[in-house]
């Protein structure tokens, strides 16, 4: 993963919002298949390989009383994210960098969770600890 790593911090990933991944969309979808989502003005967000939180970012404002964690691999995207969120004042999103197969239970629980463009492309390993096996 170290190759991996190197890759996103010397070329950035360009983070912007996915309406596919948007929380209001999983929030509708889950209530039309007969779950009973948790509200999105009131959650806990997870995103694996959040970048510097553009996808992140209008969520959190939008929803000032849920909370929002990213986890990236990349640390210069990570630090590019935190300087983000502190000039635009976000107090609900955090960001983090961590390899998600080195991730633990420290986390806690999330009403959402958001794997945009990661999935399809990491080994095994990393797939299996997205799915919470690892």
């Amino acid at each position: 993963m170290k190759d991996i790593k190197k890759t996103y911090d010397d070329f950035p990933y360009k983070s912007k919002p996915f309406a596919n991944s948007s929380i209001y969309k999983l929030e509708s979808i889950a209530t039309l298949l007969g779950l009973s989502p948790a509200p999105v003005n009131n959650a806990r967000v997870l995103e694996i390989g959040c970048s510097f939180g553009g996808n992140l970012i209008m969520s959190a404002i939008s929803n000032p009383e849920s909370e929002f964690i990213g986890i990236d691999i990349s640390e210069t995207q990570i630090n590019l994210g935190k300087k983000l969120i502190k000039d635009m004042k976000i107090k609900n999103l955090k960001l983090m960098q961590l390899d998600i197969s080195h991730a633990t239970q420290e986390l806690g629980k999330f009403d959402y969770v958001i794997s945009h463009g990661v999935y399809s492309w990491v080994p095994d390993d990393v797939k299996n600890a997205i799915l919470g096996g690892g």
